[in-house]
Formats: C-alpha cells, sequence, structure tokens
C-alpha cells in the first residue's frame, strides 16, 4: 500500500487521501471536523449495464433482464436469517441506505460514534449475499409495487417517455427498477452470479469523510478485507449502438391529469470516452443549461408571464457512458405552444448569439456551488465518490471550470442546439387530447 497520494487544495484549505488496497478497493479519505462522519462504497455496476459476457454460472446467450442491478441492491440488506440489517445498523445509532443509478449502485451510512463498527458493518453488508426462493419471491412484490408507483406518477412517466423517446437502443431508456415482467425473470441463481461478478473489491470504491484518518479507515478495511487479494479483472460490458437522432421526436401519453405535463429533450451527440473529456462535457453542459433555462432567463420569464408555464418547472442536464442530453419540464395548458416557443428561442439564441453576461453568471452559480458542497460531509462524500469513480480529481474543479472559454460554450450549443435532436414527451387527460384532434 505505497500508492497513497494526497491532493489538496490551496484556494479551499482542503485535502483527501487516495489509495488501493491489497484487495483492489479503491479508498479515498477526507479529513475533515464535522458532527457526523460519512462513508460511500460505490460498486460499478447499474441499470445500464450489460455483461459482455455471462457471469458464471449463467448459460450462455442467456439475456441479462432489466432491474437486477436494482434488485441486488434490495437483497444485500438481507441478513441470513432473514431480517433486515437495518437493525444492526440502528443499535449502533447509524443510519444507511442505499440507490441504484445507469452506471452505479452506492451504499452509505453515516453516524456522529461508533464510526468504525458502523464502517464495519458496511463492508460486512457488501461482502455477502443471502438469498433464497422464498426470500426473493417476497423482494419481487416489493419492487413490482414500486415499479407500479412509478408507473403511476405523472411526473415520473412523462420524463421516462421522454428517455424512451430518445434513446433507441441505451439501456438509458429503461426504468432502473426493470418491469414487471422482467423482475418476475430474476431468480435467485441470477442475482448470486451477478453479485460474484460485480461485487469485489477490485470493482468498488470506499469514500469516507469526517473525523477521521487514512490509518483509521484501513484498520477497518484490514479487519475485512485483509486476506484478499485483487482477484480478476473488471468484467467488460457492452456498448450498445445508439444511433445520434432520437428514436422518435414525439410521444405522448394519456392520464388523468388536471393539467398537461411536458417534458423537452436534446439529444447529445457524440459523447466523448476519456474521463477528463466527459468530466469537461459535464461542466460545459450544466454551464449551457443554466444559461438558457434559468429562471431568471429571457425563457423561463417569457412563458411564466405569458401563463403558459406553472412554477413547478425544472430543467438540467445528464451524462453518462454512452448517453447525454438536456432536460426541461414543467406543466401547462398548452405544452406544445410551450415547445414552439423553445424551437423559436434556440433559433433566435443562434441568430443572436450566447449571452456573455450569462456564461459568466453561470459560471458563478457553479463556482459557488461547488464551494459550499464542502459545508456537508454528505455532499463530500459524494463528490468525492462520484469523481473518483468517473477517473477525475475532486479538486480538479475548478481549474476546470476556469478554463471553460465562451467560444467553447457557444461552438458546443451550435453543434448540439439543432431540431433534429429535439424531442417531446406529453402528458394530458383523454379529454384535453381529443380538443387537440
Amino acid at each position: 500500500m505505497n500508492d497513497m497520494q494526497t491532493f489538496s487544495s490551496d484556494l479551499l484549505g482542503e485535502a483527501y487521501h487516495t489509495l488501493t488496497h491489497p484487495s483492489g478497493l479503491r479508498v479515498l479519505v477526507f479529513p475533515k471536523d464535522m458532527a457526523t462522519t460519512y462513508a460511500m462504497l460505490g460498486v460499478r455496476y447499474g441499470a445500464a449495464h450489460i455483461p459482455a459476457s455471462m457471469p458464471r454460472g449463467i448459460p450462455v446467450g442467456e439475456k441479462t433482464p432489466l432491474g437486477v442491478a436494482h434488485f441486488l441492491e434490495h437483497k444485500m440488506f438481507e441478513e441470513a436469517d432473514g431480517s433486515s440489517c437495518d437493525l444492526r445498523f440502528a443499535a449502533l445509532g447509524a443510519e444507511v441506505n442505499a440507490y441504484t443509478s445507469y452506471d452505479k449502485t452506492v451504499y452509505y451510512v453515516s453516524s456522529t460514534e461508533r464510526f468504525d463498527e458502523a464502517l464495519s458493518a458496511l463492508l460486512r453488508l457488501v461482502s455477502g449475499l443471502n438469498v433464497t426462493d422464498a426470500s426473493v419471491r417476497r423482494e419481487r412484490a416489493i419492487i413490482t409495487e414500486e415499479i407500479r408507483m412509478n408507473r403511476d406518477s405523472p411526473f415520473e412517466k412523462c420524463y421516462a417517455e421522454l428517455i424512451r423517446a430518445m434513446y433507441r437502443n441505451h439501456r438509458v431508456r429503461e426504468e432502473i427498477c426493470g418491469t414487471e415482467a422482467s423482475v418476475r425473470s430474476i431468480t435467485p441463481k441470477l442475482l448470486r452470479a451477478h453479485f460474484d461478478a460485480f461485487y469485489t473489491p477490485q470493482n468498488m470504491v470506499l469514500s469516507v469523510v469526517g473525523r477521521v484518518d487514512i490509518a483509521q479507515i484501513l484498520r477497518v478495511v484490514d479487519a475485512h478485507l485483509g486476506a484478499c487479494v485483487s482477484a480478476p479483472p473488471k468484467p467488460e460490458l457492452l456498448k450498445p449502438d445508439e444511433p445520434a437522432l432520437p428514436a422518435t421526436p414525439y410521444v405522448q401519453t394519456v392520464m388523468p391529469v388536471p393539467k398537461p405535463l411536458f417534458c423537452i429533450g436534446v439529444k447529445v451527440k457524440d459523447i466523448p470516452t476519456d474521463p477528463q473529456a466527459i468530466f469537461r462535457r459535464d461542466l460545459c453542459m450544466t454551464v449551457l443549461s443554466e444559461m438558457l433555462f434559468s429562471r431568471s432567463g429571457d425563457f423561463y420569464n417569457a412563458l411564466f408571464e405569458a401563463g403558459e408555464i406553472a412554477p413547478s418547472y425544472a430543467y438540467g442536464s445528464a451524462l453518462g457512458e454512452g448517453y447525454g442530453y438536456f432536460a426541461l419540464s414543467g406543466e401547462g395548458d398548452h405544452p406544445h405552444a410551450v415547445y414552439e416557443t423553445f424551437c423559436q428561442y434556440m433559433q433566435d439564441v443562434r441568430a443572436t448569439g450566447l449571452s456573455r453576461e450569462d456564461f459568466e453568471r453561470s459560471r458563478r452559480i457553479l463556482y459557488g456551488d461547488y464551494v459550499t458542497s464542502f459545508d456537508a460531509t454528505e455532499d463530500i462524500a459524494q463528490n468525492l465518490l462520484t469523481y473518483a469513480m468517473d477517473g477525475v480529481d475532486l479538486f480538479s474543479f475548478i481549474p476546470t471550470v476556469e478554463s471553460l472559454t465562451y467560444e467553447e460554450i457557444s461552438a458546443f450549443f451550435e453543434d448540439c442546439f439543432i431540431p433534429e435532436q429535439y424531442a417531446l414527451s406529453v402528458i394530458a387527460s383523454e379529454e384535453i387530447l381529443q380538443t387537440k384532434e
């Protein structure tokens, strides 16, 4: 363990340490004198991942059902006797939870005391899988209900249909939980095979923030993984062939909503693969999204003053392995009029150019959000883990943001915001849709 590195920022007055444990686990420790200590453990296995070859024990040619990563997340909390490990964490005064995204599964714990024991319990949680036919049947019922709840949420449905409209092959178009049909096909054998393939130390990253030091954390890690050596290489993943253009420019869904909902998407072409390039593109997208769609901007204010949009308006961007898009959503009586305003606004911006003042304002907002994130151990742990799993240094944010140029953002806008890349998802009651025909 002589590969320890220390990264620091004189500007922020902060530092963290990182090394790779002999087991292959990447460990990052950020000492911070705050009341709560936070640990996050990320597994490089998410809902969009498809193994290039079947995990051991699964017949060749058998497809990986949707929702396996999420199902595994649920099952990791089950003890050998069938009870939940939540009680074990509660006895330590610790809070534990997890989530599954498209590119990773993350388990996290926080406590104000007895943190070594809480971290030990977290490592134990991801080190073994307890599954039986009966427990998998019980979990199927729970996840099926979760799927139905998401399906019955108009806002969730509108957004999900937008992604499906934009993406033809990439698994980002599918629900993280899977479908009722796919969940029925998930078996204990399948879960065990994927656990064995992906839940290995060399496929994980641990970030810890709080009143801790690197030696203290390594003692806990050694107690669990001291006998482990770096095992087989990380599983290879399939990279789906995704066309540049959206699958369809428009999709509508009938649901009993009092006011129509809309989601407008812009599909990004040419997603980079180099970690630094991805990081820079992500920051470009965040700046550009703020420039174009801010609540203080012309687009939102014109719609709001005309009564075409409700205050529930939201906007943002997403970038991941093989996908990237801008999205804005809201509710209003005339979603197609909102879309037409969007298209005209983009055309006007292309004609007049982006505002340099908006560029500087958006960069300052990004900078401010980043600096204030160091006020909470949870935010630091989340950012530290995400940056490490993305292959970049946490403190590279400020120099990268400072190096962004107006010309770079303008060129990206010109390449991305063209009508062929747009998609619209609308949810409205049957009565409203009939009046539009």
